[in-house]
């Protein structure tokens, strides 16, 4: 018999729960919590706002995310990049991208770490894969992405395929 799925997570339970830099870096710290439902944005530095914008962002309008690395050889932070398609005023959706610095570690390797269970995390929720109770998020609990091969015959159609490629 197989074994039994594990219950799904109520809205408000929070999937991880974080503090990460901005983009630039000079910009100010939040407080990000990840549930089934949201991603929730807090503000911490240099103070709290008493009416946040942007707090709130629903993972209905979330697209995709994806993990980044600075150009400077330096920079030790890894960057979560978020996509998020929300409502305008005017009811027509614009792309949105927010940028967080994961800079919790003292090497890059432990923040690339981070961003990554972040981005798993994220897209597994998007795509409504189970994520387990023990809280140990690892890229093998996505599917491997398809394998493509991709043949062009440059003798086909009117000829100009030469000069496509």
């Amino acid at each position: 018999m197989a074994p039994l799925p594990p219950p799904p997570l109520a809205a408000s339970t929070p999937v991880l729960h974080g503090e990460f830099g901005s983009y630039p870096a000079r910009g100010p710290r939040f407080a990000l919590t990840l549930t089934p439902q949201a991603l929730h944005v807090q503000r911490l530095r240099p103070k709290p706002e008493a009416r946040p914008r942007g707090g709130l962002v629903l993972l209905a309008e979330v697209s995709g995310c994806c993990t980044l690395r600075s150009r400077s050889a330096s920079d030790s932070a890894a960057y979560l990049c978020i996509y998020t398609y929300p409502r305008g005023r005017r009811r027509g959706r614009h792309r949105a991208t927010r940028t967080f610095r994961v800079d919790g570690a003292a090497n890059y390797e432990g923040n690339r770490a981070e961003a990554q269970r972040w981005a798993t995390a994220l897209t597994c929720l998007l795509r409504g894969l189970p994520l387990p109770e023990d809280g140990e998020i690892t890229t093998q609990l996505l599917p491997r992405p398809p394998r493509l091969l991709l043949l062009i015959n440059p003798f086909g159609g009117a000829g100009p395929g030469l000069a496509v490629v």
